[in-house]
């Protein structure tokens, strides 16, 4: 795994959890082991959680990693990282009509853009990395049930495929909170 295909996870990983300024909850981490069966994956990926809910994954090659990382935020972070996709992209007045600050704005919508287009241009090895991650996000999408959607989606009515433009534009938005904390300190 290269330098850059780490750094991709952290910020994903750890600008989410300061984001909120909440860890999972500690329920996650006392659930008794259960083993599913998620087509995408090409191998056996084993995925543990500590005392405080944190997860370790375990798999015999990148593709199937990156996929259950993806997999295991969007288990624990589905309805942040789509509010941040939104807010990067402008388009929170889909899912908050009334919210002052929804508007969508010239620059966010030259950033999707922008986004959008760097996406396409990846590094091979970012770019096989970036789309297991998305795959992994949208098979739990998929997983979703009436019964299991989170109330925030189903008052909300959403749930948009996750694409490696969405990581670019999540990423960049966690960059940007820890400019703004870097510097107000």
């Amino acid at each position: 795994m290269n330098r850059l295909s780490r750094i991709f996870l952290l910020i994903i990983v750890f600008g989410c959890v300061l984001a909120t300024n909440r860890w999972p909850a500690t329920t996650v981490a006392q659930q008794a082991p259960t083993t599913i069966t998620i087509a995408g994956l090409h191998d056996r990926v084993t995925v543990r959680r500590d005392e405080r809910g944190i997860p370790y994954i375990e798999a015999a090659n990148n593709d199937d990693l990156y996929f259950a990382q993806g997999y295991i935020t969007a288990t624990d972070r589905l309805w942040q990282m789509d509010l941040l996709r939104r807010n990067v992209r402008g388009d929170l007045a889909e899912i908050f009509a009334r919210a002052r600050s929804a508007k969508t704005s010239a620059s966010n919508v030259r950033f999707a853009q922008v986004v959008d287009e760097t996406a396409k241009h990846l590094p091979p090895n970012l770019n096989a990395a970036m789309n297991a991650y998305a795959s992994g996000v949208n098979a739990f999408i998929d997983s979703l049930t009436d019964q299991t959607t989170p109330i925030e989606f189903a008052s909300c009515n959403t749930t948009a495929n996750w694409t490696p433009a969405d990581s670019l534009a999540v990423g960049n938005s966690c960059r940007s909170i820890f400019r703004t904390v870097g510097n107000s300190t």
